[in-house]
């Protein structure tokens, strides 16, 4: 298991629940924040060994390991 976190758009939100849920991914916290108007979400994830690739793939432009 890897811990990841991921910084996403308000608009990227519904995609990262489902693909997180379909995937067996554990969104271990979640919190946004509002930079003038900027919506963005933190996520920190439980990603098993075997989807980090898939991942990483998937979020590729939005994860800060």
């Amino acid at each position: 298991m890897k811990q990841v976190k991921v910084i996403i758009p308000g608009s990227l939100a519904a995609h990262l629940a489902k693909w997180t849920f379909e995937n067996g991914v554990r969104i271990l916290l979640s919190y946004s924040t509002d930079d003038f108007f900027n919506l963005k979400i933190v996520v920190f994830l439980a990603v098993p060994d075997d989807k980090v690739e898939a991942t990483r793939t998937e979020f590729k432009n939005h994860i800060t390991e």
